[in-house]
């Protein structure tokens, strides 16, 4: 069974890069969205085994979806990503970008 994630960035040229590299690696990319908003209802409709987020996005953040997710589901895996990590926030955090279909593979490979 092929691996499920959703991919959430306000810049919607990089998600469906992102999309199509995970595509390429087997990874079932059940839809983008490009917002937190976006984030809470598609994990809500489609449980991934992960979501992978860009932190700064307008009107609701990396870390509204992130924390509206954790409501849903307290265990799910989310990877945030950010090209300028916000030093206020844990930097365990984060993932900086350029981020690899790798690392997507690594965690969803773990989501058992």
């Amino acid at each position: 069974m092929k691996p499920t994630v959703l991919i959430i960035d306000d810049d919607q040229e990089t998600a469906e890069i992102m999309s199509d590299l995970l595509t390429l690696r087997s990874v079932d990319v059940l839809a983008m969205g490009y917002n937190g908003l976006d984030a809470v209802e598609l994990y809500q409709k489609h449980m991934p085994a992960v979501v992978i987020m860009d932190y700064w996005m307008p009107d609701y953040d990396g870390l509204y979806g992130l924390k509206g997710i954790r409501n849903i589901d307290s265990n799910a895996k989310v990877i945030i990503l950010t090209g300028s990590p916000d030093h206020d926030c844990s930097e365990e955090l984060f993932e900086s970008k350029p981020f690899t279909p790798d690392k997507a593979l690594s965690a969803t490979n773990s989501s058992g």
